[in-house]
C-alpha cells in the first residue's frame, strides 16, 4: 500500500492525478493476476490434511495386506512341512 502511494505521488507529478491513478491501478491488477497464476497450483493446508489422511489409510491398508500375505505364507510352509 505504501509503495502504491509512493508510485502514485511520483507519477502524478509527471502524468497528472487521473493518469497516475489509472496506471497504478493497472500495475496493481497485473501484479495481482500474476500472483494468482503463480500460487494457483500450491496446496492449501486443507489439501495437505486430506493427502495425509489418504496416505495414512494407504499405508495402513498395505500393512494389513502384507500381514495377511505373511500369515498365508506361514500357513503354507507349515502345511508343506506337516506332509
Amino acid at each position: 500500500m505504501v509503495s502504491e502511494l509512493n508510485l502514485y505521488e511520483a507519477l502524478s507529478k509527471d502524468l497528472g492525478k487521473e493518469k497516475a491513478k489509472n496506471l497504478v491501478d493497472y500495475i496493481d491488477q497485473k501484479i495481482e493476476k500474476r500472483m494468482e497464476e503463480k500460487t494457483f497450483h500450491l496446496a492449501t493446508k486443507e489439501d495437505l490434511a486430506k493427502l495425509e489422511t489418504k496416505l495414512s489409510q494407504s499405508v495402513y491398508a498395505a500393512g494389513i495386506v502384507q500381514y495377511v500375505a505373511i500369515l498365508a505364507s506361514l500357513v503354507a510352509v507349515l502345511n508343506w512341512m506337516a506332509k
